[in-house]
């Protein structure tokens, strides 16, 4: 079921933003309505998404990477317990 939502939707399976079109499931979307979270959106198949020239800019997809430090953070604070002599 495909539904528009009112106000912002956020769970595990993401964050979506009020008037954001979203499909969930017959389940997901009738408590959305009777809750008056969402209203019925028109049924449209999406449209199939083209592959982007390198270094252009998709909503919905996430290339950062992160380089390895170059040493180690060391913890601020007291230092570590030594262990009881014998």
């Amino acid at each position: 079921m495909r539904v528009k939502l009112k106000t912002l939707l956020a769970g595990p399976k993401g964050c979506h933003q009020p008037g954001e079109e979203i499909d969930v499931s017959d389940t997901q979307g009738n408590e959305l309505i009777a809750g008056g979270y969402a209203t019925a959106a028109a049924a449209s198949a999406p449209a199939a998404q083209q592959p982007a020239a390198p270094g252009r800019f998709v909503p919905g997809v996430e290339t950062a990477a992160v380089a390895q430090p170059a040493t180690a953070i060391t913890r601020a604070g007291k230092p570590a317990r030594r262990a009881p002599k014998p």
